[in-house]
């Protein structure tokens, strides 16, 4: 499955897209967001994981994961991936992207956020995704309101971090 930005293009992540990918995750700015970003051991173990998330299983169930990679038209080169999964310690499909830091500040990142969350959401019976900032990342917070979210909550964790989150505090975005 495609789906076409003005810019940029998602389509299911390929197992041609492993080097790339993992070239992409081990870049510290993404390193630290990810569960495992700190052993690089399991950076292909999560690679398979994602590469059995088909945008076509998600038309079935609103539910089930599915895992995007970013491109540029003509080129086919992953510079990014955007995904939806079931945050089950939220219950709530939770959104999660990454473009790499050589494709930073073009827009890409915004364009396949939208171009995802708005398809997710007039496809699916869905009554809206969630994307989740760390308090202190300005750049994602100002990133999810461009793209449609509202701010719902601010959030404090307790004895535990969520992935990706630098600290206990975070703020709780909805896109309805």
């Amino acid at each position: 499955m495609i789906l076409e930005g003005k810019s940029i293009l998602l389509r299911s992540l390929e197992r041609r897209d492993e080097e790339r990918f993992l070239r992409i995750a081990r870049e510290p700015a993404i390193a630290r967001l990810l569960p495992d970003g700190s052993d690089s051991t399991a950076l292909p173990g999560a690679f398979d994981a994602l590469l059995g998330e088909r945008a076509e299983a998600h038309a079935g169930n609103p539910r089930a994961a599915c895992t995007f990679a970013v491109t540029l038209p003509g080129k086919d080169e992953l510079i990014g991936m955007v995904r939806v999964s079931e945050q089950t310690e939220l219950n709530v499909m939770q959104m999660t992207y990454f473009v790499s830091e050589a494709h930073k500040g073009c827009g890409y990142t915004k364009e396949a956020v939208n171009l995802l969350s708005d398809w997710l959401l007039k496809q699916s019976d869905l009554p809206y995704l969630v994307l989740l900032a760390d308090q202190s990342d300005a750049s994602a917070c100002r990133l999810a309101e461009k793209c449609g979210f509202s701010l719902y909550e601010k959030r404090m964790t307790v004895g535990h971090c969520l992935p990706g989150m630098r600290g206990d505090v975070y703020y709780y975005y909805r896109k309805y």
